[in-house]
């Protein structure tokens, strides 16, 4: 009875599975295929069955290449066979940082959904010249920590909180701008996880090793402390958050473990801890697991780009907008301007 139940089960995931691509509404587009987009995007795309009509890159034969591993796919370097071909809704952009502004602006303009790598120019007056008059639109930059489980978890378990600390420290990053092509991604799940913030601080130490900024927030009365790093190395790069509460302290390693603990009662104001020793209550939400070979253990959805890939999907097959992304995006341009210019 129990294996009939467990093959039946396997059965439906499987048919869930192997239906995917027979059961979309448009098709979809590729520009890129760099190292990013070969090991991240085309394998999240490939795996949720996205019918792919054209990838374009700059090489012909590299395009061909990357195009013959998708069914009735064709290769371009011509930018315009995907922005004419009015069959194509969904255009993923996976190209160097510099390069994605303009090829975005081109392709909202001709009513095609857009996710996109981070960043959408390099100010806010640059992407506002960027963004569409209409919302009508699908508009998504990959910003997967909003997406990865720990961050949706993280979410549900904030409650009043009164302060954070985040601490977020990478290797030197000589080949762009750190800020809005590294940084942006902590400060973007910041207000994702606290809501709108004000720059209250900011101080930083800068040299030939990388960037240092150290900068407080408030997000209506929420502090928070943040130093974000490139002074220190890719190999063991960091990325703590924890979180005050009145209650408890939730502290997350991005992007596999995340933790409760419950603080200690008081009495009148007197911690109880100092008069009776009790055990602490600590709730364990999240954990590193390999030994597990599943799509929940892989490593592309734990660092939360295969859920942000099929947020975007599932909201261009069903004809949603962005109207909260572009507010979102504004904001975080505005604090990214203020950083910048600090």
């Amino acid at each position: 009875m129990i294996k009939t139940l467990i093959n039946r089960y396997r059965a439906i995931k499987r048919a869930g599975f192997l239906n995917q691509s027979s059961e979309t509404k448009y098709r979809y587009a590729i520009i890129g295929a760099g190292e990013h987009a070969t090991t991240q995007l085309y394998p999240c795309i490939w795996h949720m069955g996205i019918p792919i009509t054209a990838i374009c890159t700059k090489s012909i034969l590299n395009a061909e290449r990357a195009a013959s591993r998708f069914t009735n796919c064709r290769g371009t370097d011509k930018l315009d066979d995907i922005i004419k071909d009015s069959s194509i809704r969904g255009v993923f952009v996976s190209t160097p940082p510099a390069s994605q502004s303009a090829i975005v602006k081109q392709l909202l303009a001709v009513n095609k959904s857009v996710y996109v790598e981070k960043p959408l120019g390099y100010s806010e007056t640059e992407l506002n010249g960027i963004l569409p008059a209409s919302t009508d639109l699908v508009l998504r930059l990959g910003f997967q920590r909003r997406f990865a489980p720990i961050g949706q978890l993280t979410k549900k378990l904030i409650n009043q909180p009164l302060s954070y600390q985040y601490c977020f420290r990478t290797g030197a990053y000589p080949e762009g701008n750190v800020l809005y092509e590294v940084f942006i991604h902590p400060l973007d799940y910041c207000l994702f996880l606290f809501g709108p913030a004000k720059l209250d601080f900011v101080s930083k130490i800068k040299n030939t090793n990388g960037e240092t900024i150290f900068l407080h927030l408030d997000h209506s009365g929420v502090k928070g402390s943040l130093e974000l790093s490139s002074q220190y190395s890719w190999t063991s790069s960091q990325e703590t958050l924890e979180i005050n509460q009145p209650d408890s302290i939730i502290q997350s390693n991005y992007p596999s473990t995340l933790e409760k603990s419950k603080k200690p009662a008081q009495l009148f104001g007197v911690p109880l801890e100092k008069v009776i020793k009790q055990p602490q209550e600590r709730y364990t939400y999240m954990t590193a697991n390999s030994s597990i070979p599943s799509i929940q253990n892989h490593s592309s959805n734990l660092l939360g780009f295969y859920p942000a890939i099929q947020s975007f999907f599932h909201a261009t097959e069903q004809n949603l907008n962005s109207e909260i992304e572009i507010r979102q995006l504004k904001m975080l341009y505005k604090l990214l301007d203020q950083l910048h210019n600090a």
